[in-house]
């Protein structure tokens, strides 16, 4: 359920840079930082379903549905060292 549209792959990284885009958008969000980020980084897009490509499946509307979901989508991904980086923004 959850892809990477816009994966970077690097077999000599030292690590995978997973992203969540921000809510609303698309793993589009991220495709600049492809040529910008070094070799040693692997880059990772979610893409959720209802959002970009996959704007035709159903939105998953529960979040402990949609967390266990992406953790089990993500364990193929969890053999090298991994950051997560979400750009949701708070406001208060």
């Amino acid at each position: 359920m959850v892809s990477f549209p816009e994966a970077k792959s690097g077999c000599y990284a030292a690590f995978i840079l997973l992203s969540f885009h921000y809510a609303g958008g698309s793993a589009q969000a991220f495709h600049d930082w492809l040529g910008r980020l070094p070799p040693s980084v692997e880059m990772g897009a979610i893409q959720l379903p209802g959002r970009g490509h996959r704007l035709r499946e159903p939105h998953i509307r529960r979040l402990a549905s949609l967390s266990r979901i992406i953790a089990q989508e993500l364990l193929p991904y969890l053999d090298k060292a991994r950051y997560f980086f979400s750009a949701t923004a708070w406001e208060r």
